[in-house]
């Protein structure tokens, strides 16, 4: 008897440890790749490996189908692409093995969140997210990506600076977090910029923003996206603004000046730094039901007609611009989302458009927390969708960032079926064996039973079994928390020793 309780001991010790590393290992693999495989990363390969399962842990959620039918649509879109505009095999075998390892990479971060949690949900996505930026750092110093040469701190170290900033500061001012990290993310923001990041330093403010709309805690949900979006349009204008003062003036050094020559004109810098998606959207529109095919190959006349436009604009076309837009056969796409479009048709924008919907929704959820690393991580994806090409370093970022929004969703709509208010504060994790998504103020603020109550044990566990986190303690908590009588005969006197209490 004694060896058979040892032997269950130990056993579950070894799935405990195995759950809580997790998160861990995902994080830090996504950024380790093998380059003889086509830059694939090590926890994609895991995805490959467990396919049924990651689709499984996908489906199960209510809008993890959705993705996945979505993503079927997108791969009849680049068939039906293939088959009116030919590519030649290695660049469809990469379009189809990127949506297809996007997808599985999703339910495999998605499985691992929602049976690697056994110190609450919160505690997951936390050790998720750490993982995260140490593996980036790591995998700029093992494997780095192609643009890391042009300049590491933009496409991978300031990064993962700023999330392990932001997790350091979150865990050393709990308490005061909405408060001091705006000042962190600002104080960020102009290290970005001097560095020559101005995407950073523009995620770095939404971030600040965001934390103080969200600090005003008497405004209603509606009214603070009025506000951060009123705050946010002013910004990027005054922040467009500010930039174009301290480049034109030479502050910010010769290579910004002359970037700011190469890329103001009538609609700002916004425009003239992205004048690949002038072209990606003449040949969108040019071909908007099926596409170019995966290579993407359009008529000159479309490159044309968007040289044109841009000229008409006030900005300047240099040699860079011909080699890299103009002459090439295929469009320079550098726009996920775009990129889907005028590969694939519009086949494709119904998986991007609810890719977009679960990144903007898992940002509120993350700031409305007051998870602000975690914000970071899926607003950077989200920039990803609509400002990077579908690469090695996008991939993976995407799928992770959007299996956190996908399991935040779930946990709301958990929280909604139990009756908690959803719209409150929640702590970030400090590593107990807790680890929860704590509601109320305390026991007598909310009516719950004190804290060291045996019969306890994990709220973040009971308000997410809906969510299938251990399903098996679905019915027992749900009557210890009406204070049933079945809970006793499961728990001895724990019925009797509850109700005398709240005779008391």
């Amino acid at each position: 008897m004694g060896n058979g309780v040892t032997s269950a001991q130990g056993t579950l010790s070894r799935t405990t440890g195995t759950a809580l590393a997790a998160p861990v290992l995902a994080g830090l693999a996504a950024w380790t790749f093998l380059p003889e495989v086509g830059r694939i990363s090590l926890t994609e390969i895991a995805a490959l490996l467990l396919a049924p399962c990651c689709l499984v842990a996908l489906v199960r959620l209510p809008r993890g189908g959705a993705l996945v039918v979505f993503a079927v649509l997108w791969l009849v879109g680049i068939t039906l692409g293939q088959l009116t505009h030919p590519a030649d095999t290695t660049t469809v075998v990469k379009a189809v093995s990127s949506a297809v390892m996007l997808v599985l990479t999703v339910g495999l971060v998605v499985a691992v969140l929602r049976h690697g949690s056994p110190g609450g949900l919160d505690l997951a996505r936390h050790r998720l997210v750490v993982a995260f930026a140490v593996g980036q750092l790591i995998g700029m110093a093992l494997t780095p990506p192609a643009v890391a040469v042009l300049d590491p701190w933009k496409f991978g170290i300031g990064q993962a600076v700023t999330l392990l900033v932001l997790v350091l500061t979150e865990r050393a001012w709990r308490n005061a977090r909405r408060v001091v990290v705006p000042v962190v993310l600002v104080g960020m923001a102009g290290v970005h910029l001097v560095l020559g990041s101005r995407s950073l330093c523009l995620l770095a403010l939404i971030i600040a923003l965001a934390a103080v709309v969200t600090w005003l805690g008497g405004t209603r949900p509606s009214a603070r996206i009025v506000v951060f979006g009123l705050f946010a349009v002013v910004g990027a204008v005054l922040l467009d603004g500010f930039y174009v003062d301290l480049a034109g003036s030479g502050t910010l050094g010769d290579a910004a000046t002359q970037k700011l020559r190469f890329q103001d004109g009538e609609l700002g810098v916004a425009v003239g730094g992205r004048k690949d998606f002038v072209f990606v959207l003449f040949g969108a529109l040019h071909s908007p039901w099926v596409g170019w095919g995966p290579a993407a190959v359009v008529p000159p006349e479309v490159k044309s007609a968007a040289v044109h436009w841009l000229v008409d604009h006030g900005y300047p076309i240099y040699g860079y611009d011909l080699m890299t837009f103009v002459m090439p056969e295929s469009l320079f796409v550098h726009s996920v989302v775009l990129g889907g479009w005028v590969t694939a048709g519009v086949a494709a924008l119904p998986f991007w458009v609810l890719v977009i919907v679960f990144l903007v929704r898992g940002f509120a959820d993350a700031v409305r927390r007051g998870a602000f690393a975690e914000a970071f991580l899926v607003l950077t994806a989200l920039w990803h969708v609509f400002f990077s090409r579908l690469g090695d370093t996008t991939r993976g970022h995407i799928a992770v960032a959007v299996a956190l929004a996908i399991i935040g969703l779930a946990a709301r709509d958990a929280v909604r079926e139990q009756g908690g208010d959803e719209d409150t504060d929640n702590p970030v994790p400090d590593g107990g064996s807790d680890g929860g998504l704590r509601r109320c103020g305390g026991a007598e603020a909310c009516g719950a039973e004190p804290e060291q109550h045996p019969g306890r044990q994990d709220d973040g566990d009971r308000q997410l079994v809906p969510c299938g986190l251990q399903p098996q303690y679905q019915q027992l908590r749900q009557q210890h928390a009406r204070g049933g009588d079945q809970v006793a005969a499961h728990g001895g006197q724990r019925g009797d020793e509850h109700r005398t209490r709240q005779g008391r």
